[in-house]
This record gives structure tokens, sequence and C-alpha cells, in this order.
């Protein structure tokens, strides 16, 4: 007789917890799509500012790539130079209290 049939095994796998960013109860206009312009010129400012009211929380690199994916560079040291940009500006932003982080890697809207 093995020990398995007396005791009831106890172990369970480890699920591991999943952070989903919360959705707003907003509906999209036209005024919210302006991101993808102010990052086609390269105002990253209001680039990110505009895309965070679209989207709401947001993983910080997620919304760095949207955006530089956006400005359409054309080589690979250009994507770095804009990205390191856009990096630049969120981190600004988050200094004056305009983005707020959660956890280091998702950012919202303050």
């Amino acid at each position: 007789m093995s020990i398995g049939v007396l005791a009831e095994p106890t172990w369970k796998p480890y699920a591991h917890p999943t952070l989903k960013p919360s959705p707003k109860p907003r509906l999209f206009q036209e005024a919210d799509l302006r991101w993808a312009d102010f990052a086609a010129e390269g105002r990253w400012e209001e680039s990110v500012v505009a895309y965070l009211n679209v989207t709401g929380k947001t993983l910080l690199w997620g919304v760095i790539n949207r955006l530089v994916a956006e400005a359409r560079p054309k080589t690979r040291s250009q994507t770095r130079v804009a990205a390191r940009e856009v990096l630049g500006v969120m981190m600004r932003l988050i200094r004056e209290r305009r983005i707020v982080r959660h956890r280091r890697r998702w950012v919202d809207v303050h």
C-alpha cells in the first residue's frame, strides 16, 4: 500500500499573479487620436500625454516603443535616438508628477 492512497497531496503549482491595465470607462474621441500625429512630428511630450489619456495604465516601454514606431525612423540608430528622447521626456514628466508610475513598469496620467 502506498502513502498516496492514505494521504491526499496538498501541493499545488504556484500561479503567478497577473496585472492587467485598468480600462477607462469612456469612449474614444477623434481629439484623443492626436497622439499619432504628435509622435510623427517628434513632439514627444504631447504625444506621451495624449497616448496615456487614450489608453490608461500602460507598460512604460510599451508607450515608448509605440510612439517611436509611429515616428517611423529610417535607420536603427534613429530608432535608438528617438527611444532615448522619449524616455527622457517620460522621466521628466514623472519627476514633474504629470505621469505616475505603478510598480516601476506601468505608467498612467496623473
